[in-house]
């Protein structure tokens, strides 16, 4: 398993994107990918645990175009 650290936002987050991306990508609920965002926003590190490497390396692509604060851990 590999596990990605979301850490924070920059300006020009874009909320809408980054649930799709967790929705599409990690596979998660619309509620688990809400409240992921969600607790990103209020500050909270969140980890997203994605099977391949592939996989974890497309989210942490993907999370940071839309102005998320990220890396794999």
């Amino acid at each position: 398993m590999y596990t990605v650290e979301i850490t924070g936002w920059e300006r020009g987050f874009n909320k809408v994107a980054c649930t799709s991306t967790l929705r599409s990508v990690a596979k998660l609920s619309l509620g688990e990918a809400k409240r992921t965002t969600d607790a990103v926003l209020d500050g909270s590190t969140q980890r997203v645990r994605l099977p391949s490497e592939e996989e974890a390396r497309r989210l942490v692509e993907f999370l940071q175009m839309h102005g998320a604060v990220v890396r794999l851990a």
